[in-house]
C-alpha cells in the first residue's frame, strides 16, 4: 500500500484535532506527547502492505501503520494482542484505532468529539512503539494524575502492557536484559 498524500494529511489531522488536543478527561492532551513527536520527526506513517513490513521497517519513535482492511474490532484487537506477546521480547508494542472500538462512558472528550475523515473510505491505524518507552512515558502520566479519571477497564490495560515489560528480555527501563 502506498501512502497516499490525502491519508498522511488526514492522519496528521487526527492527530491535531483529537490527539493532540486538552482533554478534560485527562486534564492535558488526550496524548501529550504527540505534538512534541511529529514536531522533532518521530513519526513515520507506513505505506507498507502489511503490518509485519511496518513493524520490521519501523525507524522512528512512532510508526503509524494504516489500513483500509478495517475487518471488525473484536477481531483486529484480538490480532494485535497476540502481537504483542510476540513483539514484547523485541520491546515492540502496537496500539490499535479502529473506526467501531468501543469509548468509555465516561469518556466525555472522545464521546462528543466530532472530528470527520477526509477520507470517504474506513481505515484503522496500528501505532508501533517502543514497549519500555511507552511504559516509561505512562508512569510520567500517572503521575502526573492522567489516569485518576480513566475507566478501570483503561487502567488495567496499562497494568497488562506494563507487564508485557516486565515478563520480556526487557527491563522497566528499555534495556536489554543480558543472558
Amino acid at each position: 500500500m502506498r501512502t497516499q498524500p490525502n491519508l498522511y494529511e488526514d492522519i496528521r489531522s487526527w492527530s491535531r484535532e483529537i490527539a493532540e488536543q486538552y482533554s478534560p478527561h485527562h486534564g492535558m492532551a488526550a496524548c501529550p506527547y504527540a505534538a512534541q513527536a511529529w514536531k522533532d520527526n518521530q513519526v513515520q506513517v507506513s505505506s507498507a502492505d502489511r503490518l509485519i513490513t511496518a513493524i520490521r521497517a519501523a525507524k522512528t519513535e512512532i510508526t503509524i501503520w494504516p489500513s483500509f482492511k478495517v475487518g471488525t474490532y473484536e477481531h483486529q484487537a484480538r490480532r494485535v494482542e497476540r502481537l504483542n506477546a510476540r513483539l514484547a521480547h523485541r520491546d515492540l508494542h502496537l496500539i490499535l484505532f479502529h473506526p467501531d472500538a468501543p469509548v468509555a462512558s465516561d469518556d466525555t472528550f472522545a464521546a462528543e468529539n466530532e472530528w470527520q475523515s477526509s477520507i470517504e473510505d474506513e481505515y484503522l491505524l496500528i501505532f508501533i512503539q517502543r514497549l519500555g518507552g511507552l511504559n516509561r512515558a505512562s508512569e510520567q502520566l500517572e503521575r502526573a494524575g492522567y489516569y485518576d479519571n480513566a475507566s478501570p477497564e483503561f487502567k488495567a490495560a496499562v497494568q497488562s502492557r506494563r507487564k508485557l515489560s516486565n515478563g520480556s528480555r526487557t527491563s522497566p527501563n528499555g534495556q536489554k536484559k543480558a543472558g
